[in-house]
């Protein structure tokens, strides 16, 4: 819930109101706007209707090329357009925000001189996710489902990489066969995932309870979490499950994963795309340290990615923003990995 002293405006006018966006800012005439998701392309078509024309600080949510790639399976005429308007209406905001190393590396590729590029990732608070989850189990009273209880988050749509999942846990009950897994959420893949199970001959082993209100609790119940995506932004499933010191075994695909989970240390990592990979995977953790491997992932996200912290880092770029308007020409990192961009940006304008 935001402070009573924040004015809040509610614009309307459909999923791109680039019209009443521009009216808004002329008439509030703010000292920065912040935009993500769909208000990214709304803000940048609205600078060329406004008069009040402040610094424009766009958060990129999604990594752009592989999510983009995925999308064009289903209409390349769609998709395609809707991937040059994105990349070109990222060129306006003087300032990107990428939630990822990754992202902020694929962001540098698109962008043009004058802007700047930071790498914040999201904040996770343990104290709130712990409380969370302890409330949930008197709700919920979780039990561990098999032996092990493996757990994953997410809708049921071919970005969560579920169809991978599936026959990967098929092998992995080769070894294991008192496994079990539930995946939480919904979505369109449910029929197929079905399906699937009954053909692999796993339908007893695994759950699908849709959403819940207690997946906080259910996670900490298990013995694994599992992320099986194709593509990600930055995974709050994943940060919130190493948030309850739960080890995570991940595909190192792109977005903000690998910024959370290194491999053999704070988590383990598979190829993307890969069921065998994934497979085997899912042995490493399991023939490790679990409780190692989780104290290692909950370390390292309260120190890279604690509300503190990530608050902070917005606040520095907020200031900076008001007192020296677009700011350095630098891809500079906030909340990710060690290894965060430190290149300039200044390639030539391919337009």
């Amino acid at each position: 819930m935001l402070p009573a002293d924040i004015e809040t405006c509610v614009i309307g006018g459909g999923r791109y109101p680039a019209w009443r966006f521009a009216r808004a800012i002329d008439r509030l005439r703010p000292d920065f706007v912040v935009t993500t998701l769909r208000m990214n392309p709304t803000a940048a078509v609205a600078r060329f209707l406004q008069r009040h024309r402040p610094p424009l600080i766009a958060r990129q949510a999604n990594a752009i090329d592989i999510s983009f790639a995925e999308l064009r399976k289903k209409s390349r005429l769609k998709y395609g357009l809707a991937e040059w308007c994105t990349k070109r209406l990222l060129r306006i905001p003087e300032v990107l925000i990428a939630q990822s190393h990754d992202m902020g590396v694929e962001l540098a590729r698109q962008a043009k001189a004058r802007q700047r590029i930071v790498v914040i990732g999201n904040p996770v608070d343990l104290d709130d996710v712990a409380a969370a989850s302890a409330a949930q189990r008197v709700q919920a009273k979780p039990v561990r489902a098999g032996d092990p209880a493996l757990v994953a988050v997410g809708r049921l749509a071919p970005q969560k990489g579920f169809d991978l999942l599936l026959p990967a846990f098929t092998a992995l009950r080769r070894d294991y066969p008192n496994a079990t897994l539930t995946i939480f959420g919904e979505g369109p893949d449910r029929a197929e995932m079905e399906r699937a199970a009954l053909r692999l001959g796993i339908a007893q082993a695994l759950r699908l309870p849709g959403q819940s209100d207690t997946v906080l609790a259910e996670v900490g119940a298990a013995d694994l979490f599992v992320s099986s995506s194709r593509y990600e932004g930055f995974s709050n499933a994943i940060l919130e499950a190493m948030a309850l010191g739960k080890p995570v075994v991940a595909t190192s695909c792109e977005g903000g994963t690998r910024d959370m989970v290194i491999d053999g240390t704070t988590g383990i990592l598979a190829n993307p795309s890969d069921p065998v990979a994934l497979t085997e995977a899912l042995r490493r953790a399991l023939r490790s340290d679990l409780s190692a491997l989780g104290a290692a992932g909950q370390a390292h996200v309260a120190s890279r990615f604690s509300r503190s912290r990530i608050m902070g880092e917005y606040a520095a770029l907020f200031e900076e923003t008001l007192v020296n308007g677009a700011g350095r020409q630098e891809l500079s990192g906030a909340g990710g990995a060690d290894t965060r961009p430190t290149r300039k940006v200044g390639h030539s304008d391919p337009s």
